[in-house]
């Protein structure tokens, strides 16, 4: 409800002001861990299990754009997603 949003926004504000200076108490190991773990995530969430809802071709694309994004960069991914 409205409360809900409004609390959101307040914590949304306090993080934007304060997170740099908290984020400087973070172990690096720790935001590393957490980058890897989203990244995972992420992985397995657009590449793996996306693999019964896309027919072949389609899925080679997806193939082809995460290669190509890993090796040359994003640039080169919406390259080869315009292709594909």
């Amino acid at each position: 409800g409205k409360w809900s949003s409004l609390t959101l926004v307040a914590i949304t504000v306090v993080i934007f002001i304060y997170g740099p200076t908290l984020a400087s108490y973070v172990p690096r190991c720790m935001a590393g861990t957490l980058l890897l773990h989203v990244g995972i995530d992420l992985i397995l969430e657009g590449v793996v299990e996306t693999r019964e809802d896309y027919d072949k071709l389609e899925y080679s694309g997806i193939w082809l754009i995460t290669i190509v994004m890993v090796t040359f960069g994003m640039d080169a991914a919406f390259i080869a997603g315009a292709v594909a």
